[in-house]
């Protein structure tokens, strides 16, 4: 009897220590966590145990059964030590100033599962020089001072899917350069981008409805600002509170924009000078498996067009496996013709082109179409796509159509039997490099360096061999 006892207790024991109800606190390891929801199992991570951590900190996907979706209100604020996290696939939101003042967190990477970063999130983390969000980002929303005074932050790129960004989102942040506005964002709060004394280049994209009071306010230094969005459609009311105040800033629009602001409707924008060079916008962007990497394909039937630093423009070669791609090295699309660009960026400027590029478009096999259009009867077409491969050319399903503006390859019935072709850098090596104490001669901080895999270095090679380099061969040896 004794024993059955003894049983019963051990079993009850261990289904009482993993069994917990909403508000209760599961502690793990120095974090402490707080149930959400029971069906299913979810908590939130909203202390640590003890000393303020420092250094790495890696925070679980689970925990006792539990999915770990939140990170709660201040739960690592003032923790000035902490200069790495990891942030599991798991999140889904970062609450309000999870990680305030933690001012010795150099990058963080945001999961693709992430949906909302709330209020003064990284309020304060001076240090932070890279924000990455993860290929595939849910996020929805920036909150109000969530990256306010992050000094140190260069460079961030807003995933296509975002719809807001908050009041004063990237305030003080004196060392960002550039910013793209891709075209689901809907709204931008007041001082959005107040003081951001480096930032020389802004790209707004067309689903922009609304600028907030001195969004840009003291940005001093921007010189271009690409406007896809309507701007007669958009309330920007105080448009010259922002910029310079000389009129040197100057908005790029497109030609249809221009007409409407030169009949009358440019009053909120008098201190800007117009240029309605802007191409149409390039269609939605396919994000590689590559971080920070971005593709899509464009055709202008009418213009030459010219693509701004940062942005490869390829020819593509259709063969039996794959698509050899063949840089214009100029970056000047010709008319009528179509074409494969590569960006860092998810929205990429276009520019009116006075003068044609050298190089020669003969082996060129792309099309393209300027309006949408329905598949040609008897023809299979091939499109650039994300999907269960990674980034190629993909075959549009029967009855689907082209959209504006976008390059395709086209075969005829019987031979559109294959599903997907990837990508192949021409045969060609551009460069050679030298290895020198153990790495190559020092390149600027913008290049880009992948193996032939498509692998993204951290820095320039270290070991002999062939890469790509700024999108052409280059071997170190």
């Amino acid at each position: 009897m004794k024993r059955k006892i003894l049983f019963f207790l051990t079993v009850l024991l261990s289904t009482m220590v993993s069994w917990a109800a909403v508000d209760d606190d599961i502690k793990d390891g120095v974090l402490w966590y707080k149930v959400t929801n029971e069906s299913p199992k979810e908590v939130k991570v909203y202390k640590y145990d003890g000393k303020k951590p420092t250094g790495a900190l890696d925070i679980p996907a689970k925990v006792n059964d539990y999915s770990v979706t939140n990170i709660g209100e201040k739960a690592f604020d003032n923790c000035s030590g902490l200069n790495d996290v990891t942030i599991p696939n798991s999140v889904t939101s970062i609450g309000k100033g999870a990680f305030g003042n933690c001012y010795h967190l150099i990058s963080v990477t945001i999961p693709a599962s992430v949906k909302i970063i709330d209020a003064n999130a990284f309020f304060g983390c001076s240090g932070l020089e890279t924000v990455y969000f993860a290929d595939g980002s849910l996020l929805e929303s920036i909150g109000n001072k969530a990256f306010l005074y992050c000094e140190s932050l260069t460079s961030v790129i807003i995933p296509d899917g975002v719809t807001s960004i908050g009041n004063y989102s990237f305030g003080a942040c004196s060392n960002l350069t550039g910013i793209a506005i891709p075209a689901s964002v809907k709204s931008i709060g007041a001082n959005a981008f107040e003081s951001c004394e480096s930032l020389t280049s802004v790209i707004i994209g067309s689903g922009l409805k609304k600028i907030g009071e001195s969004a840009f306010y003291n940005c001093s230094s921007v010189t271009d600002v690409y406007c896809y969005a309507d701007l007669l459609e958009m309330t920007w009311n105080k448009a010259n509170q922002d910029f310079k105040r000389d009129g040197k800033t100057v908005l790029h629009v497109t030609e249809d924009i221009f007409d409407k602001l030169t009949n009358g409707g440019a009053t909120n924008y008098s201190k800007f000078k117009f240029m309605s060079d802007l191409c149409s916008e390039a269609p939605l962007k396919a994000n590689s498996a590559v971080p920070g990497e971005y593709w899509t394909t464009y055709y202008n039937g009418t213009n030459n067009v010219m693509v701004t630093e940062g942005t490869f423009v390829y020819m593509g070669v259709l063969g039996t496996n794959s698509v050899a791609l063949k840089e214009v090295a100029d970056g000047i699309i010709n008319s009528d013709q179509a074409v494969i660009l590569k960006s860092n960026n998810p929205a990429i400027p276009l520019l009116l082109s006075e003068t044609s590029s050298a190089t020669s478009y003969d082996d060129n096999g792309l099309q393209g179409v300027s309006e949408a259009t329905a598949q040609g009867t008897g023809e299979t077409y091939y499109v650039l796509s994300n999907g269960s491969k990674g980034v190629g050319f993909y075959k549009l399903a029967a009855g689907e159509s082209l959209a504006a503006n976008k390059a395709f390859f086209s075969t005829s019935t019987g031979a559109g039997v294959r599903e997907f072709f990837e990508f192949e850098y021409e045969e060609t090596t551009t460069t050679i490099g030298e290895l020198k104490d153990g790495k190559i001669e020092k390149r600027k901080s913008t290049d880009t360096w992948y193996t032939l895999d498509g692998r993204k270095l951290q820095g320039v090679p270290i070991q002999r061999g062939i890469y790509i380099h700024n999108g052409s061969k280059e071997a170190i040896r």
